[in-house]
């Protein structure tokens, strides 16, 4: 099925379809943790959160044999909030995931003008 991006707390719409089948296959969405989120083949997330980021797979089951389909879904993380820091302090920041390839850019200030960037 490939790939689906979307902003954190935005909706996730996934469907599999079984209609070209005779007979219809039973159909059901796997999480990336393993669990059925779904028994029919359509999955819809409300508000998506950073950790709903994986591969979810469309499992379809006839009565002697199983099918699979996977989807990537990758959760776009728009900002985060830095926090209050001494000039002392060190920040370390730990990332659950992120997309293979892409850039994560994090940017502090420090009173009025300095800015600190790290990627």
């Amino acid at each position: 099925m490939g790939e689906t991006a979307v902003t954190e707390g935005s909706a996730l719409h996934l469907s599999c379809d079984g209609s070209n089948s005779d007979p219809q296959p039973t159909l059901q969405w796997i999480s990336p943790d393993g669990k059925m989120v779904s028994e029919s083949g359509e999955l819809d997330i409300v508000t998506t959160t950073r950790y709903m980021t994986g591969i979810y797979t469309c499992v379809a089951t006839l009565p002697r044999s199983t099918a699979t389909m996977n989807t990537t879904v990758d959760i776009t993380i728009l900002s985060i909030d830095c926090p209050t820091l001494n000039s002392t302090d060190t920040m370390i920041v730990n990332m659950s995931s992120t997309a293979v390839g892409s850039t994560a850019t994090y940017q502090c200030r420090d009173g009025p003008t300095d800015v600190y960037t790290t990627q």
